[in-house]
């Protein structure tokens, strides 16, 4: 089995193509537990809110800008908004992940033939 750069080549490719399909799949199987098991996330305090949202105008020495069913309200949309960009990163590199096996398969596959082919002497392509 004599080396030349076009063996090389094709083993190189084949290599690097298998390592994207591996990576590909623990990344997948990964991103498919984040969304069905995703994290808990930190869920903000109504002094939380206070301080990021305040009013104009608002003193906070001698008076609460908002009621208390403001400070829950915002809460709830902060952890929603949280829970919707949490899973819509999850999706996206799922997506990814799926984008990387089903470009590298292929590629993979037909240098993995053309490897065979040299090594059983048949004429290259």
């Amino acid at each position: 089995m004599a080396w030349d750069v076009r063996r090389t080549y094709y083993y190189l490719v084949c290599f690097a193509t298998l390592l994207m399909m591996i990576i590909g799949s623990v990344q997948l199987v990964q991103n498919t537990l984040d969304l069905i098991f995703p994290e808990e996330h930190y869920r903000m305090t109504p002094m939380d809110v206070y301080d990021r949202y305040q009013r104009p105008g608002g003193n906070a020495a001698t008076e609460t800008p908002y009621t208390q069913e403001e400070l829950e309200q915002m809460i709830e949309e902060e952890a929603a908004r949280n829970e919707r960009q949490a899973r819509r990163r999850a999706l996206r590199n799922l997506l990814g992940n799926i984008a990387l096996i089903v470009i590298a398969a292929p590629v993979y596959v037909y240098h993995w033939r053309k490897v065979r082919a040299v090594e059983q002497g048949s004429p290259e392509s």
